[in-house]
């Protein structure tokens, strides 16, 4: 029998367990991990190859961190609002 969303068992959600929370904690971990190792190589890449100053190329990556959480929540309300007959996020 499938659970209709007026329902109020519909949005009875469980516990999130230690065991789930460990494992989402070490994605995310080897997630951040890569994502250090290519800013330490940009910020290399920028100060001595291209000839930028630290505090220019700090500023760079501040000013493009402010710009992603913008956008980021922009493209997830669009998200939030998009139906199709394909499902919410399949688009």
């Amino acid at each position: 029998m499938q659970i209709l969303k007026h329902e109020s068992s519909y949005y009875h959600t469980t516990s999130f367990k230690w065991r789930q929370r460990i494992g989402c904690g070490i994605s995310d971990y080897a997630c951040n991990l890569a994502y250090l190792l290519a800013n330490t190589y940009l910020l290399f890449y920028y100060t001595n190859c291209v000839g930028l100053s630290a505090g220019a190329a700090g500023f760079m990556f501040v000013v493009t961190k402010f710009i992603d959480a913008g956008t980021d929540y922009i493209v997830g309300a669009m998200l939030d609002h998009t139906n199709t007959k394909m499902g919410r996020y399949r688009p």
